[in-house]
């Protein structure tokens, strides 16, 4: 499990690749409980050669030379167009109408891929297990008012996640096992229904209180002229893009929907959409796709005894250890600062001084563990609106 897993492991395999080091993941990857790191969801266009075969590649590095194990959530997609039902089915608002024609022609494919996929890991000697349908236990969705029409449709059966059995996830897992699920959940009469499968991927991510949510498809997010926007800050920025048209179209619902995700769990949770080529890249370097975090929670302080002057030496003297740094005894009874930044789970923070009626940044600290995770340059940005 990524408890386990040694520095000298990760460089290894980041120095093999290529891959820049990610202070912030090779700290948080060896202190995370086997469940805790992340979902991967892989649309049903890569379930296939050649992009499935880059998928087992990175799980073999992963699982046999990392000894992280992350559950794979996949989807439908290309596999269902030449089923009878699909093409006259239809969508509203995004969703696909499932009728109970349409569903009894989907779970059989649906169980092809599942079985597929597990086969195709096995085959390179990277242990998988199917999970049953019935981790996903869901509600119908039931009447969806077209945002176009105004007209309401019943669409089918489509489910709402309820909540996930955790159990035989978190047991494979610690069996040294990936869990491969679909996208096909069950209510509590045991009948079977249609979810989205990156729904289905963000609400394992949630149950598990895991830390990323890894999409897989074509592309990362790109703006209007084809260039890939390597970061979103915040939603406020997304909603920016979008109103000045950046962005639009499915890109921007793929965003939209991470922002949802994200919400629901807060700051220090990111997804990141990227290609199968990346995946790696993604998960223990800084990455090559889109990555959506939410912003951190920054408290502002007039004076560091309004946050605690021993706390505050603890945090920026542990922000610097590693250098051989400490802060000089009679640096708080300089009168010259005027503000203290920290963010709200106390992982880093600055100080703000003036000299000669001008407003300076004197310090910028985060603790070792938390270096590369964004915080910093959200600080800077602070301080810039409110100093200029």
């Amino acid at each position: 499990m990524a408890k386990n897993m040694t520095v000298e492991q990760l460089k290894e395999v980041q120095a093999k690749l290529g891959l820049p080091i990610s202070p912030y993941w090779t700290n948080l990857l060896r202190g995370l409980e086997v469940h805790e790191v992340g979902v991967i969801k892989a649309s049903g266009k890569l379930i296939v050669p050649p992009s499935l075969d880059l998928i087992v590649s990175d799980y073999e590095v992963l699982d046999n030379q990392l000894g992280i194990a992350l559950p794979l959530v996949i989807g439908g997609g290309p596999q269902y167009d030449a089923l009878p039902a699909y093409s006259s089915s239809g969508k509203v608002n995004g969703i696909r109408v499932t009728s109970s024609e349409l569903l009894s022609q989907i779970l059989p494919v649906a169980q092809q891929n599942l079985d597929s996929v597990v086969n195709a890991l096995d085959s390179s000697k990277v242990s998988a297990v199917a999970m049953p349908y019935s981790v996903f236990r869901v509600k119908p969705h039931g009447v969806e008012v077209d945002s176009a029409s105004g007209k309401e449709q019943d669409v089918g059966f489509v489910g709402d996640v309820v909540y996930v059995d955790t159990a035989p996830v978190i047991a494979a897992l610690y069996q040294g096992k990936i869990p491969v699920l679909s996208h096909i959940g069950v209510d509590d009469n045991g009948q079977q229904y249609n979810i989205n499968a990156t729904t289905a991927a963000a609400e394992l991510v949630k149950w598990l209180q895991a830390y990323k949510l890894i999409v897989l498809g074509n592309c990362p997010i790109l703006d209007n002229t084809g260039q890939v926007i390597s970061e979103f800050k915040s939603e406020a920025a997304l909603n920016q893009m979008i109103k000045q048209g950046v962005i639009n179209g499915g890109m921007a619902l793929n965003a939209r929907e991470a922002y949802a995700f994200l919400k629901a769990m807060g700051p220090g949770r990111t997804v990141q959409l990227t290609t199968p080529a990346n995946l790696l890249k993604e998960l223990v370097s800084d990455g090559a796709g889109t990555i959506l975090r939410m912003p951190f929670i920054i408290q502002s302080y007039q004076s560091p005894e309004h946050f605690g002057t021993a706390r505050l030496t603890d945090l920026i003297n542990d922000a610097f250890a590693s250098r051989g740094k400490r802060l000089s005894p009679g640096y708080f009874l300089d009168n010259g600062i005027i503000k203290l930044y920290v963010d709200a789970e106390k992982t880093g923070g600055a100080i703000v001084k003036q000299l000669e009626g001008v407003p300076y940044m004197c310090k910028l600290f985060t603790h070792p563990d938390f270096r590369g995770n964004g915080l910093a340059s959200q600080i800077m940005e602070r301080i810039n609106a409110d100093y200029g």
